[in-house]
């Protein structure tokens, strides 16, 4: 009886370590869209054998996002309340080990469901990590998201910024140099222009603390005194020569320099120029247009945003008016019935410059107000609208460079505008609908010999507008 018994566990033990090796063949990409739901909702795939590293070489962009958007679309789809995911994740270092990174999660799930999307979403992160050298693609847009989002930076990807000594442009003090104020989407151009003037090397980095993408300096080993401070004075979040007080703010700032042309002196680069933001904001009386004096000195784009899980790959400006005005209310017919139920449109505040544009290039100058506001559909901040993208059926708006290269998100993809995607091609041929031209400003009294003037001429010389091309904007010409 004992020999039967023993015969027959080793058999089951046998059959087990069959059973899981075969099991180890199968990895997510080559499942069905119901077999990997099922998986989703009953599997643990951080053990499960599903997921095996012995596949990462195997995956490709887009077994990513269709598994992706299919557990997404299938959470909105059974009612799954998607707002209580919270995807919040730390880049720490590993003690004693000063080039090493680990991944930890501050994630509060709602289901074993999320549990996996989470995993899946930070284990698409070290497959792409491990594998820079043939994987990373400064232009892919998903390659992009996955990097900046959980905080790997290729550390040769310095931007190409042209040597100013080499165009015969004139050393600036670093007492004598403006403030560099403006919009958020624009701020990665601000701080590649003073990089610029400088000459010091400029990368992407990504803050860990909400994993949002800006250029940052670094301290170049020959760097004498002048270099040194504009490094620490460029990299400072907070008095530095780089400053991000938004579209009415930098212009309320502009203001007070043209009322006190002895005091420090601003250039503004935004997305909005002042005529629009004076026109849209009336009641902020220390706005004069008069005041300043602007140019086009590049082109971004304002993009509709989605979840990946949403079927609906293209709108026409119809659409989106029939949207948030009401009119057009579910999402059965935009999606060929592949997704129903209610369209959420999110607002962003009236001033801002994404508030301002919507209004202008889709409204005819007047921004609808939302039917229901308490439901949190007014949004005060960039990132939020990216935030509020977990959910399939929200659509919202942001600027093409915000949503590419500041805030990308694994689970955000943008919806096409009467048939036409926003990339760098569309925005430079203007095929794109709602591309959007990006400004410089100065006050209209800076003297012709003033850094800040001269500066302003600069950005649109050729040399200028390597900077914009290299800190990823559309320049004025190929």
């Amino acid at each position: 009886m004992k020999k039967l018994l023993f015969h027959l566990l080793l058999l089951i033990a046998v059959g087990n370590i069959f059973f899981q090796d075969a099991h180890c063949q199968t990895n997510l990409r080559t499942l069905s869209d119901e077999q990997l739901i099922q998986i989703f909702e009953k599997e643990d795939i951080s053990t499960s054998v599903y997921y095996s590293t012995n596949h990462y070489s195997e995956w490709t962009r887009e077994d990513m996002i269709r598994i992706l958007g299919v557990i997404y679309l299938d959470a909105y789809n059974k009612g799954e309340d998607l707002g209580d995911m919270r995807n919040e994740v730390v880049i720490s270092k590993h003690p004693g080990k000063a080039d090493e990174y680990k991944i930890c999660s501050n994630s509060r799930l709602s289901s074993l469901k999320w549990k996996n999307i989470q995993y899946l979403e930070n284990n698409i992160a070290n497959t792409l990590f491990f594998r820079t050298n043939t994987c990373f693609n400064p232009e892919d847009d998903f390659t992009k998201k996955v990097y900046f989002n959980y905080g790997f930076i290729d550390s040769s990807k310095f931007m190409t910024l042209p040597k100013i000594h080499d165009v015969g442009f004139p050393e600036i003090a670093l007492e004598d140099f403006p403030w560099l104020d403006g919009s958020t989407s624009t701020k990665p151009l601000r701080i590649a222009l003073a990089a610029t003037m400088f000459e010091l090397p400029c990368q992407w980095s990504c803050r860990v603390d909400d994993n949002i993408a800006f250029p940052r300096v670094s301290l170049r080993t020959d760097a004498g005194r002048r270099r040194k401070w504009a490094t620490v004075l460029i990299n400072s979040e907070k008095n530095g020569i780089v400053q991000n007080n938004q579209s009415i703010g930098s212009y309320v700032e502009l203001t007070n320099a043209f009322n006190n042309p002895s005091g420090p002196s601003t250039l503004v680069i935004n997305a909005v120029p002042p005529d629009l933001t004076h026109k849209y904001n009336p009641d902020w009386t220390v706005i004069h247009p008069e005041y300043y004096e602007w140019k086009i000195i590049g082109y971004d784009a304002l993009v509709p945003l989605t979840n990946i899980g949403n079927p609906c790959q293209s709108l026409t400006i119809d659409e989106i008016k029939n949207i948030y005005h009401g009119k057009l209310s579910v999402w059965d017919n935009l999606t060929d019935n592949k997704m129903k139920g209610k369209i959420i449109p999110i607002w962003r505040n009236a001033s801002s410059g994404t508030g301002i544009l919507m209004a202008d290039k889709i409204f005819g100058g007047v921004l609808p107000k939302p039917k229901n506001a308490e439901n949190n559909e007014v949004i005060m901040s960039m990132l939020g609208v990216i935030e509020m993208m977990r959910k399939p059926n929200v659509i919202g708006f942001s600027f093409h460079f915000y949503e590419h290269r500041i805030a990308p998100r694994i689970y955000v993809k943008q919806i096409a505008v009467n048939g036409v995607s926003a990339s760098y091609e569309t925005i430079a041929n203007g095929s794109y609908p709602l591309r959007a031209p990006i400004y410089a400003v100065i006050p209209k009294n800076t003297p012709p010999d003033a850094p800040t003037r001269i500066i302003y001429d600069f950005l649109t010389t050729t040399a200028g507008q390597l900077i914009v091309k290299a800190s990823g904007y559309v320049p004025l010409t190929q």
